[in-house]
Parts: structure tokens; sequence; C-alpha cells
């Protein structure tokens, strides 16, 4: 890092780093320690061990906190001496509060899912899923294992320096008389190594996330056809018990208009037919026109209009003789069940044929009401 006063002097520094990646101390040309810095596990800063002097004093001035010597600091990201937040890449960090100032998001929807089922970003506000002492962050998304990265980095690096110097040895002699812009070059270098690696677990990761989303999703999909076959059953068992049910009800009927039919055959009914014939011949159509007649007339008294009366009179008489018919019917045939007397025959009929007449008329009033409204007095 090169540091620059008003007057154009300059002066060269070079981090050095803890386990974890934080910047812990600046170094001078010479080797000297300019800054110390320490922190907390979620980044905050350590007063007792951190001091940063300034680079042009000849006092040992310290420098403040608004305008600090070195930027850099925890996990090696830039620190916003305005907000107090510390650039993590994807997303701002806040030491003070210990957490993300955004939600941990991709555009993908897979990677996106992936993130809560993932126990270490299932809290999308959490640093290094939770365990900064453990894990790292390396672009604000993914929480690495500090120990993994720096000895992925550290191969690689390694490698590189065998093949450009042939052993380690040449390779400390060729670094110690190195300028300073060269060895700003290989840590650089350096650097970015480890991110590379860094990112390339990441994406890993992400990829063992959408095998794991795509399972929960077969695993969804066969549940749903198994869920499908249950309903098919289910509908097939209320189908037979549908079937069975209109068959027991068909096969009632069918005995039902057995009985009424052995009923007819009796010599009581046989006795009232033949009884009855000749009086509904005499007195059935002149009775009813009489009876319609006079409900006619009555409804006329009362105000009706000719449609109206002749609807309601109509309504009335029809429910009259169908009820004192279907009543006559059913008395004789219930009294033919106990006796095959002609004389109980005929009364039951009768008994039946009025109960039959009232109820009939009394409903076809109703039925007037509905269609006219209701009646006036």
């Amino acid at each position: 890092m090169t540091n620059t006063n008003a007057a154009g002097s300059k002066r060269e520094f070079t981090f050095g780093r803890d386990a974890t990646s934080n910047v812990s101390m600046l170094l001078d040309e010479t080797g000297k320690a300019q800054a110390s810095y320490g922190y907390t596990a979620y980044g905050e800063s350590d007063e007792a061990m951190t001091e940063e002097r300034d680079a042009f004093s000849t006092t040992g001035a310290t420098t403040n906190d608004k305008n600090p010597l070195n930027p850099y600091r925890y996990t090696d990201k830039r620190l916003d001496t305005g907000s107090n937040t510390l650039d993590m890449g994807a997303r701002c960090f806040g030491p003070g509060t210990g957490q993300f100032l955004q939600e941990d998001q991709y555009k993908d929807a897979l990677g996106d899912l992936g993130l809560s089922t993932d126990p270490l970003t299932q809290n999308r506000y959490a640093l290094a899923g939770g365990n900064p002492v453990s894990f790292m962050e390396t672009d604000g998304h993914e929480p690495s294992s500090s120990y993994t990265d720096r000895r992925n980095a550290n191969y690689y690096y390694s490698r590189r320096k065998r093949r450009t110097s042939g052993t380690a040895a040449s390779e400390r002699a060729a670094t110690s008389t190195r300028p300073a812009y060269q060895q700003r070059v290989d840590n650089s270098w350096r650097e970015g190594s480890g991110r590379a690696v860094r990112d390339s677990v990441a994406a890993t990761r992400r990829a063992e996330r959408a095998d794991d989303v795509i399972s929960v999703v077969k695993n969804t999909v066969n549940s749903a056809g198994d869920a499908a076959q249950g309903a098919a059953r289910e509908a097939g068992k209320i189908k037979d018990s549908a079937r069975k049910a209109a068959y027991r009800e068909a096969n009632n009927a069918y005995a039902e208009a057995r009985r009424m039919a052995d009923i007819g055959k009796t010599r009581a009914f046989r006795s009232l037919q033949r009884d009855f014939k000749p009086l509904g011949a005499l007195t059935g159509p002149a009775g009813i026109t009489a009876v319609a007649g006079l409900d006619f007339a009555e409804n006329l008294r009362k105000g009706q209009s000719l449609p109206e009366a002749a609807g309601r009179t109509a309504l009335t008489t029809a429910g009259g003789v169908g009820g004192a018919y279907g009543g006559a019917v059913l008395g004789a045939a219930g009294v033919g069940l106990f006796t095959a007397n002609p004389v109980a025959a005929v009364g039951g009929a009768a008994v039946g044929g009025a109960g039959g007449g009232y109820g009939g008329s009394k409903a076809g009033d109703w039925l007037g009401d509905q269609f006219f409204g209701p009646e006036a007095e």
C-alpha cells in the first residue's frame, strides 16, 4: 500500500494478516510495525490491540478513526469510516450489529432456494453461518472454512514458485532483493489465488445445494403421485358404494310397485271400482262443474281479475279432484289390507276421498298465492 501526503512524499507499507485473513499489522519499508489491529469475533475493533501511527509524523502521533492510514481491516475488507460498515462484496456488513445490512439472495431461483436449504445460510443476515471463529466470509454470499482456503491457496502458490524459480531457497533469495512494487505484485497474485480457490469452493457448494433441491422436488412429485393414486382408489370405492345404494333403492321401489299391484288385484278393490264407476259417470262432471263455478264466482266477488279468478279456480279444482281421487284409492287400498268387506272398502274410500279433496284444494290455494300473490279477503 502506498501513502502520499500533501507535499507529495510517499511511503510504502505491507499488510500482515492473521489466520483468518484479517489485516493485523501494517509494516513500513524497513519492516517496522506502523500499525497493529485487533478485532472481536464479529469484526468490531479491539481498542486494546489496535494502534495506528501517522505515516509522516516525527513524534509518533496516532491517527483518528475518521481519517485512518489503512482502510482495509476485518477479513481484508475495506472499512467505510463514515457508516462504520465493511464492504464484503455482495453486501455491506455492520460490525456494531454483528450482521449484514442486506438480505442474502441470488438472482436465479434455484440458487436462492439453496440458501434456505443450507443450515449455514438459512439466516440470511448472519455472518459466516453464525460462526465467524470457524468460518470466514469470502464474497458476502458464502461462508468458507478458513483452514481449507488457506491450505488450497498455499498449495497452488507453492506450485507456482517451484515452476518459476525451481527451489524455495532461490525464491526466498530472489524475494529479498526484489523491489517493493514486484513484491506487491506477488502479494496480489497470492491473494487472487486464494479468492479463486474460495470462489471455486463456493460454486461447488451451490451445485451441491442444487442437487439437494432437485432431490426434494423429485420426492415431492413422487409423493403427489402416491396421493393421486390414493385419491383414485377412494373415488372408486365411493363409486361402488353409490352403485350399490342405487341398486338397493331400485329393488325397494320395484318391491313397492309389486305390493301395490297385488293390492289392486284384491276383491275389495275391484268391488270398489265397480260400485263407484256408475256414480262417477253420473255425478263427476256435473259436481266438478258446479263446485268450480261457485269458486269462480266467489273469486270475482273478491275483486279478482278474470285471468286471476280463472287461474285460482283451476288450481283449486284440480287440487281438490286429484286429492279426492288419490285419497279414495289409498283409503280403499288401506282397508283392503285388513278386510275384503265391500262396505268397509266404500267407507275407507269415502274418508280418504274427503281428506284428499280437502288437502288437494288447500294445496291449490297455496299454489294460487305463489303465482298471483296473497289472496284478498
